[in-house]
């Protein structure tokens, strides 16, 4: 369920953008726009289980780069950052047809 916030407490503040690297890591991707300001094009993000075994993730790309391969190269991004801990199971709630088609 989403809802809107007018504002972030500190508390969530920290927790969105301090990782625990044991248990989490995410990627960003960026590039600059015609006034030279980053802009954020997609985003991964995976929380693994105490014993690092699974991990849930979630990807968000930009609505108008959808469908070119960023979601891909970003969940492999996340796939390759760490090969000293292979998840036996990544879960996630809904993939759209592009991405399905390389989960599975």
């Amino acid at each position: 369920m989403f809802v809107q916030m007018r504002e972030l407490q500190p508390a969530l503040l920290a927790r969105m953008t301090q990782i625990d690297y044991d248990r989490e890591m995410a990627f960003i991707a960026v590039s600059k726009d015609t006034d030279g300001k980053d802009e954020t094009l997609g985003v991964v993000h995976a929380i693994a289980d105490p014993d690092n075994e699974n991990a849930e993730f979630a990807i968000v790309v930009r609505s108008d780069l959808k469908g070119k391969g960023l979601g891909y190269g970003l969940m492999m991004k996340l796939l390759i950052s760490s090969p000293a801990r292979p998840f036996r199971e990544l879960q996630f709630h809904h993939c759209n047809a592009h991405m399905h088609k390389h989960i599975y």
